[in-house]
């Protein structure tokens, strides 16, 4: 994601507006949310929220096409020097190398990868939390079954370590930025390339996510890294709501 999470909020809204729009779509969608909201319980979930990464699958199935300029470039991971910023962006860069991948750009994939690698050590995040990611990564670099397991592992290796130290709410910001990346490049990709069924349930079906993610950040409503984020959360609902 390359715009501030202000202007994904804005993009959100625009396309749920859209969505809502099409009336054939929007009984659909709605006769399709308690089944998107079962599939998201049965995927591996953190903080009783479905990872993320689970919106990938969705992106070959619905027909998506390579655009690696959605994605958050490599090159400013060093500008995230900032806790707040590095947990955020852990979560977004996480999200793009699943879609890297999936499309089997593995040069770009060694990028992203070492990107994640330097976010998580500068979020304290020890070595040899990472050595099972890290090594599932190298072996199977050109394997796309990989993919999920990855992916999940760094999330949760992230999540149980910033937890035993005592930082939960970074570990959420965490999950924060995967699932904003993952639907900023859906709604994009909705726009742009393929406005299908698949892709409108699917995010009218995160209203039942945002909403764990509103209850989760605001445990941490407090912490500054935080608060800006929840609000826009809180705005984004209003879109979910008409949904």
């Amino acid at each position: 994601m390359k715009n501030y999470p202000a202007f994904s909020i804005i993009l959100f809204a625009f396309v749920l507006s859209s969505c809502g729009g099409k009336s054939s779509q929007e009984s659909t969608v709605q006769g399709n949310l308690m089944a998107e909201e079962d599939t998201l319980h049965a995927s591996p979930i953190l903080y009783q929220i479905a990872l993320p990464v689970d919106m990938i699958q969705i992106f070959e199935k619905a027909g998506i096409h390579y655009n690696k300029d959605l994605l958050n470039p490599v090159s400013k991971a060093d500008d995230y020097s900032q806790s707040g910023l590095a947990a955020i962006n852990l979560g977004i860069y996480g999200i793009d190398l699943g879609y890297i991948k999936l499309f089997g750009d593995a040069q770009a994939a060694v990028k992203y990868f070492n990107a994640i690698r330097k976010l998580a050590l500068q979020l304290g995040i020890p070595e040899e939390y990472l050595a099972v990611s890290r090594e599932r990564f190298e072996k199977n670099i050109g394997n796309r079954d990989s993919l999920t397991r990855f992916i999940n592992d760094v999330y949760k290796s992230s999540d149980e370590y910033l937890k035993k130290a005592g930082r939960p709410e970074a570990a959420s910001l965490i999950v924060l930025g995967g699932w904003i990346e993952s639907l900023y490049i859906t709604c994009q990709s909705w726009l742009k390339q393929n406005q299908t069924e698949l892709l409108t349930r699917r995010i009218a079906s995160q209203k039942y996510t945002l909403n764990s993610l509103i209850s989760l950040l605001s445990n941490y409503a407090g912490e500054p890294d935080v608060s800006q984020y929840l609000l826009m959360l809180k705005i984004l609902k209003k879109s979910f709501d008409k949904v």
